[in-house]
């Protein structure tokens, strides 16, 4: 029998008089030491007796700090024979090490350390308690402080434990480096470099495990954060993010329309579901979330072209689910950093096969590796690779489907690499694009759509390659906005006024601010005089002053001149918009300079916004910033019509879920007692037969006769 009544006891007095029971304890620190030593000589043996007595110690380590060192005692002794140990006594030394680490008996260098150390043991069990035990001591260390020496010792020690040559010490090690990142507990740019030094390390499964977790980190997945909002409608629209802002801005502008039916409520919410949804994806993506580990990467230029020759080389015989993963960190490196690695494309050239495996797949690494710093000349042999290969008429409706959306995802980020760089004729250079569009009027759902994408892209980005018919209603304002169709590569849009500014109603606009600058009729009021004089003395100031600065404040005393000036300033405005159309960036240039925006001018400006994005609700532009989904390039697949037994099938599951005598749809379920039919058949025929004379009286010949024959029947 084990005897750890005594012990409790004891531990329970030391607890209530600690002075009084400092011999006890003394002894009980010898013995664990004598029994750490015969532990050391014997470590394959069940030590009850040592794991109580560990039990002991460590709990009362707080009361006691100048009573010997334990701590150091049973680190030396897991350090020796740790891995031979039995695993009973060796988690109950892991547990008491612990709890001295708690205490501040233990340093927590050597401590984690040795829990590092640990790790290579096969004990399960054992590992999720080192691994509880690292991650809770690091979390409380961080909460004092981030930039602690405890962190850069371990990070520096975990730089050497990821070059060991033992395979399982630095796979279990780093899936304890990626859990603290994922905690937020180490998620600072040296973890991340640490993670990212072990894409590159000799063995595939310690590979692999780094780099889904860069790729998981990027997308948001495996996230552990206590503050992730809810999927709800209602935390969605508590959470007060720009998606929903602008949400509620196009249900306001529906709501306002005079004429409503199901048909646009239906597409009002789907483009609003569409908004949030494309809100979620952004802010989990590593495109916008700067804290993610592919976004911390000290050179990121060195990490793909290393990454790159691993794939050429040393990884070449790897197993092709091992490469594609390889492949998407490496894509993604370069479209996250804007990077420029010109022998991936052709490299990608030798994949663009319908019957390659994992095609769409594939496709989808290319179009995320593609951003508008990457030459047109670069890309256009892809593109017509893609249109050979996948877009033609001997291919199948998902081919060309695929194809057709995977050049729009290409062109989408870069818009010059379906011209022909040869071509010296505009019309030549944008014949391939005329060709794909034609697929338009495929009888196939999905070639279609994707034919509309990539037509309904080019009209946002680029009119001029398409045909006059093909330009869509708002390509003449675009012509005249930009100056021309034309675009060039690496050309910018830089930003001169407010976003949306040229969205306010010039007229409206300007004559609030005019009337807001008009003096009150108490200071207009005076003596006749006065204004005389006033009005003299004005005209000679704004001879003076008539070139002064438009941000200059006017006075009191010149209010009937701004009046003027104010005037002659919206005639001319007004005139200005109504030759011009209301998204003339002129107009917000000259509203920027003439009038400061207010919150009244801001709200105009979001509700504009919302009607623009419900008359656009059917063609929204594709977001060119996050990560490409397999799904974005797969084919519209229609539903197949169901076989007979599939359809019998279902007839019968549902038979067996249905009530026996049919459906109680419409009925009133009964509550209780009997109806009135049942209470008259049961009564005696003297209380009802004044009834059945008073409806004979009623009766007509017909009915006489039929209730005669069926009592000569009875009888």
């Amino acid at each position: 029998m084990r005897g750890d009544g005594k012990l409790e006891m004891l531990q329970s007095r030391c607890r209530k008089d600690p002075r009084s029971y400092q011999k006890e304890y003394e002894e009980q620190v010898r013995h664990l030491e004598a029994l750490l030593e015969a532990a050391a000589l014997s470590p394959g043996e069940v030590s009850h007796v040592l794991e109580d007595v560990v039990g002991f110690v460590s709990s009362l380590a707080a009361l006691y700090s100048s009573v010997g060192d334990p701590a150091g005692k049973i680190m030396e002794t897991l350090g020796r024979v740790g891995e031979v140990m039995n695993p009973s006594t060796r988690r109950a030394l892991v547990r008491g090490l612990g709890i001295l680490r708690a205490r501040g008996r233990a340093d927590g260098f050597d401590t984690a350390v040795l829990y590092f150390r640990l790790l290579r043991c096969h004990d399960k069990a054992l590992r999720e308690q080192l691994r509880g035990l690292l991650i809770s001591d690091l979390k409380s260390v961080s909460k004092k402080t981030k930039e602690s020496p405890l962190h850069r010792k371990l990070q520096g020690f975990l730089f050497g434990v990821l070059r060991d040559p033992d395979e399982i010490l630095v796979k279990r090690s780093l899936l304890v480096v990626t859990e603290l990142f994922r905690r937020k507990i180490w998620n600072d740019a040296r973890t991340a470099n640490v993670i990212a030094s072990a894409c590159f390390h000799d063995s595939v499964a310690v590979v692999i495990i780094a780099v889904r977790f860069i790729i998981d980190s990027a997308t948001g997945r495996g996230s552990h954060d206590s503050d992730e909002s809810s999927d709800s409608d209602e935390d969605q629209l508590n959470c007060g993010g720009q998606a929903d802002v602008r949400a509620k801005e196009m249900w306001n502008a529906y709501n306002r329309t005079a004429r409503k039916n199901s048909r646009k409520k239906k597409r009002v919410e789907k483009a609003v579901a569409r908004l949030r949804r494309k809100d979620k994806d952004t802010t989990r993506d590593a495109f916008h979330d700067p804290q993610s580990a592919i976004f911390l990467i000290n050179d990121p230029q060195d990490m793909a072209e290393r990454l790159f020759h691993d794939l050429l080389h040393r990884r070449r015989n790897e197993k092709f689910d091992i490469r594609l993963s390889i492949l998407n960190l490496l894509t993604r490196l370069i479209g996250a950093h804007q990077l420029i690695v010109l022998n991936l494309y052709p490299f990608l050239q030798r994949y663009m096969q319908p019957h390659q495996q994992d095609v769409t797949l594939i496709l989808a690494f290319l179009a995320q590796s593609c951003h508008p710093l990457v030459p047109p000349d670069a890309l256009y042999p892809l593109v017509r690779t893609l249109a050979d290969n996948f877009v033609s008429d001997r291919c199948s409706p998902e081919s060309i489907a695929a194809g057709l959306n995977s050049i729009r995802a290409i062109c989408s980020r870069v818009p010059l690499a379906i011209e022909d760089p040869e071509s010296q004729d505009p019309e030549g250079a944008a014949a391939l694009l005329q060709d794909l569009i034609e697929f338009k009027l495929s009888r196939d759902k999905g070639v279609s759509i994707a034919a509309r994408s990539l037509m309904q892209l080019y009209r946002d980005v680029n009119p001029g390659l398409l045909k006059k018919k093909d330009r869509g209603k708002d390509a003449i304002r675009e012509k005249r906005d930009r100056g021309g169709f034309a675009i060039k590569y690496g050309q910018g849009a830089p930003v001169s006024h407010v976003p949306g500014l040229e969205l306010l109603d010039v007229e409206e606009d300007l004559i609030d601010a005019a009337d807001e600058d008009e003096l009150p009729e108490s200071e207009e009021s005076g003596d006749e005089e006065s204004e005389e004089q006033l009005s003299g003395e004005e005209g000679q100031e704004g001879d003076n002053n008539g070139q002064q600065s438009d941000y200059s404040q006017p006075s009191e005393d010149n209010g009937s001149d701004l009046e003027d000036s104010s005037d002659s300033q919206i005639a001319i405005d007004l005139e200005s918009a109504e030759n011009d159309e209301a998204g003339d960036p002129n107009v917000s240039v000259m509203i920027d300079r003439t009038r400061i925006l207010d919150d009244d001018d801001f709200r105009r400006i979001r509700q504009r916004q919302g009607e623009l994005d419900l008359s656009r609700a059917m063609g929204k532009p594709i977001d060119t910033s996050r990560a490409v989904d397999r799904e974005e390039i797969e084919s519209y697949v229609k539903k197949k019509r169901r076989t007979l037994e599939e359809r019998l099938e279902s007839i019968r599951a549902g038979q067996a879920e249905r009530v026996k005598y049919g459906s109680k749809l419409g009925r009133r379920e009964k509550t209780g007692g009997t109806s009135n039919r049942e209470k008259l058949r049961k009564k005696e025929h003297v209380m009802v037969i004044h009834k059945t004379k008073r409806k004979r009286q009623g009766e007509s010949m017909r009915e006489r006769q039929k209730r005669k024959n069926k009592q000569k029947r009875r009888r």
